[in-house]
């Protein structure tokens, strides 16, 4: 298995980026098992990234804040997001988005419904994957 690498928390939002594989991870330190995971795959028009791993993170971090943003109602909750590049050219990305919350209860199928219409929408989607790239270059 291979070593998982490490980039120290951002001051602001103290979240951490952590690269393993294919795979990138956007948490909150120590951040316990989610109550609740949802799936997407996203299928990506770029097939050439520079940067794979930076895209992978930039785009988790989107993604976490967009998630972040719509149920910011809710008390406590934490979205945790793994990006995991499932082909060696980078055309596709499992998503998984995993919520954890401090309050003790989560609205499941309300929390569900709000997570995978953001993950379907074409124009959040769009913009994702314009930062990430954009990201990747620098």
């Amino acid at each position: 298995m291979e070593e998982a690498r490490q980039y120290s928390p951002v001051s602001r939002n103290h979240f951490i980026t952590t690269h393993v594989g294919r795979s990138t991870r956007h948490a909150r330190p120590q951040a316990p098992p989610p109550m609740l995971e949802i799936e997407e795959v996203l299928p990506h028009a770029t097939l050439s990234v520079a940067a794979p791993t930076r895209f992978r993170g930039a785009l988790a971090r989107q993604i976490r804040q967009d998630i972040w943003r719509a149920l910011a109602g809710l008390r406590g909750l934490s979205p945790i997001v793994t990006v995991t590049q499932i082909d060696a050219d980078g055309s596709e990305y499992l998503i998984t988005v995993g919520l954890q919350t401090t309050s003790g209860s989560l609205p499941k199928l309300y929390v569900r419904g709000v997570v995978k219409s953001i993950l379907s929408d074409p124009k959040h989607r769009q913009r994702w994957f314009r930062y990430a790239e954009m990201r990747a270059k620098c």
